[in-house]
């Protein structure tokens, strides 16, 4: 009786001990992210970017990668499941309202999202006039018969706060990309915002909005936790996330409106599996199909749902769930799909002429790459990188424009091959296992992208204390060093490399995503290869 009673008391005070350690914890990060918000002021527009501390912004980025990484140690092995679900949630719901009324740190993207939605809030089409078609027109100068161009025209010059947005969006020549349910986020911020509303106004209510899915993402990673009884201190690798914070909470990224309704989606996918519900994967096939709508990634989780719903249910409620996805789906996206560019005349006007966004987005986009980068370089003809080492008698390509597309295809076939396989092994998985698969799904399907910013490593964060594989953890700080992008970019260098001669851009693009990326993938490597030898006395559950 003594010796349980001993054990008992030892339990709790060591309880209380890992209490105070991540209460520690949480003091210390609410120190960097209110040092993130301080420093933020001096990230605005307006700033010179050589004048702007990128050095001090990772070195907090950094700090708060650690500090995460001991809380979510600590927390895991805390006990009180309600009590310690309720404090990740609430300290993680006080970061995002410290960093809300910040300025976006390295990122311009908002503005965009603020302009989409003052055009269709005012009853616009954002597909149809790139933002340099509505700069380069002059009060009047709109022919009589183009009644939308004018339109958009009288909404720019209805307030100096349209104005100042406007002129503000990056790449002005290029359609909005941004999908229609999006869109609708981005129109519900604007509609609420008084007109006489600032431009900090407008972007801390659109910022908001954004905000309110990634809470929802919180709450469903909560579900999912308490569906497999795993600790909800798990929740801090997504709710305490410095990467996570700073890109919907400081910068205001879409991609928190997507992520939000996918990750339900799976919730009720993956109770609609256990408690053979169709109900449940209708819901889930509505969230999906909205999930598309808002950013297309979501896309990549259908494989791996639709083998395991065609497995485990009749043919009849497959054939459902798959025509609901497909017709939310479409009916999502039919917006932007049946919106045709318009060509500026630009004999009248000073503008440039306007490009389709995504579909230059997709032929053409290419920042922070990996894999791609190395298929890409070595098709390329005359080559600048010091890992090109394919003969120039092999390479197909005749210039970087199909080298590119050569590039593109390569990893677009690589990643349905991997999503196949891992669908394939969802056949016959356990609810756990596909959650895992869905998460490598998204995973590897980012990595073979040539567009790997950091702000889409979050669409797979949510699922991350499902994988077995731990070294995924650490990308979400690998990834925080691409902010040295815009460090090296502003600073004069000039570094010789295997007979060429490499400016800011050029190390970051060729030297720098080494660092970044190669040493998590040895890690990574290491750690499956280690899981895959079997240990006696040890399990690969």
């Amino acid at each position: 009786m003594d010796n349980r009673l001993s054990a008992a008391s030892a339990a709790v005070l060591a309880d209380r001990s890992r209490w105070r350690r991540l209460l520690a914890l949480t003091a210390m990060l609410t120190l960097t992210y209110g040092g993130i918000a301080m420093l933020s002021d001096r990230f605005r527009y307006e700033t010179n970017p050589a004048d702007r501390p990128v050095g001090k912004f990772f070195v907090l980025m950094t700090a708060a990668f650690v500090l995460h990484l001991f809380a979510l140690r600590t927390a895991i092995s805390v006990r009180g499941r309600t009590t310690v679900a309720r404090f990740v949630l609430g300290t993680g719901l006080l970061f995002r309202l410290l960093l809300l009324p910040t300025h976006p740190i390295l990122e311009v993207d908002i503005y965009r999202y603020m302009w989409d939605g003052l055009v269709t809030s005012s009853g616009g089409n954002p597909y149809e006039f790139s933002p340099a078609e509505v700069r380069g027109v002059h009060a009047g100068d709109a022919e009589a018969d183009d009644i939308r161009l004018k339109h958009l025209v009288l909404l720019r010059d209805s307030a100096k706060a349209n104005e100042i947005i406007l002129s503000r969006i990056h790449f002005g020549h290029l359609t909005t990309i941004y999908p229609p349910v999006s869109q609708v986020v981005f129109a519900t911020a604007a509609a609420v915002s008084p007109q006489s509303a600032t431009v900090y106004e407008r972007l801390v209510v659109t910022k908001a909005a954004i905000v309110l899915f990634d809470v929802l993402t919180m709450l469903a990673l909560q579900q999912l936790l308490r569906q497999f009884r795993k600790p909800p201190g798990w929740l801090i690798c997504y709710a305490w996330s410095p990467l996570v914070l700073k890109e919907f909470a400081n910068s205001g990224h879409l991609n928190a409106i997507s992520i939000g309704l996918a990750v339900w989606s799976v919730v009720l996918w993956l109770s609609g599996i256990r408690r053979r519900s169709i109900t449940r994967l209708l819901c889930a096939a509505v969230l999906l199909g909205l999930g598309i709508g808002a950013k297309l990634f979501p896309v990549v989780l259908a494989p791996v749902i639709a083998v395991s719903v065609a497995k485990r249910f009749d043919q009849r409620v497959f054939v459902a769930n798959a025509g609901l996805l497909l017709l939310v789906t479409g009916a999502a996206m039919w917006p932007m799909l049946q919106t045709e560019t318009r060509q500026p005349d630009t004999a009248d006007t000073d503008s440039e002429p306007a490009e389709e966004g995504l579909s230059t987005f997709l032929t053409s986009w290419k920042i922070n790459d990996f894999f791609f980068l190395l298929i890409e370089e070595n098709l390329t003809p005359k080559s600048r990188a010091w890992f090109s080492v394919v003969p120039q008698a092999f390479r197909p390509a005749k210039d970087a424009e199909s080298a590119f597309l050569a590039a593109r295809s390569l990893t677009t076939l690589l990643s349905v091959a991997v999503i196949g396989f891992l669908a394939w092994q969802a056949r016959h998985a356990g609810t756990k296992r596909l959650a895992e698969l869905s998460f490598l799904s998204i995973a590897w399907f980012w990595l073979l992208l040539p567009t790997m910013n950091p702000w889409y490593w979050t669409w797979a964060m949510p699922l991350l204390p499902f994988v077995r594989v731990r070294s995924w953890l650490l990308l979400s700080g690998c990834v925080s060093i691409y902010y040295l992008r815009f460090l090296l970019v502003w600073l004069p260098v000039e570094l010789p490399v295997a007979g060429h001669r490499y400016d800011g851009a050029d190390v970051f693009r060729y030297i720098v995503v080494w660092v970044e990326y190669l040493p998590w993938l040895v890690v990574l490597a290491c750690e499956y290869r280690r899981r895959r030898t079997p240990r006696r006395g040890r399990t690969l559950a």
